[in-house]
């Protein structure tokens, strides 16, 4: 995510309804902003603003390298809100691209 994206702010919404849906202790979100610009402190200020009570993080370089290598250049673009999940067992799914609804984040 980059805090200037409206798709991002719009996946967050999605992802605030799916926390309160599946319960916020059965689940981690961890909200990564891929933006070079974003800073800790921009981020603090965004997450205050938009009231999103999770884990958020800017990835250093050599993490946004890594994610790169492993799902291909698309996961550094906000717009088109690029999210995957991770199991308890440590599998990935695949990277899914696009702004989602409750429902299908859920699924």
């Amino acid at each position: 995510m980059g805090t200037w994206c409206t798709n991002g702010r719009m996946q967050q919404g999605n992802v605030r309804d799916v926390r309160t849906h599946l319960g916020e202790d059965n689940y981690v979100f961890i909200s990564l902003s891929v933006e070079p610009k974003d800073t800790t402190a921009g981020l603090a200020q965004y997450l205050v603003q938009y009231k999103y009570p999770w884990t958020f993080a800017v990835v250093p370089k050599d993490m946004l390298a890594q994610l790169v290598e492993q799902f291909g250049q698309s996961i550094t673009n906000p717009t088109a809100t690029p999210h995957l999940v991770i199991a308890p067992s440590g599998a990935v799914s695949r990277l899914a691209p696009g702004v989602n609804t409750t429902d299908k984040l859920t699924e």
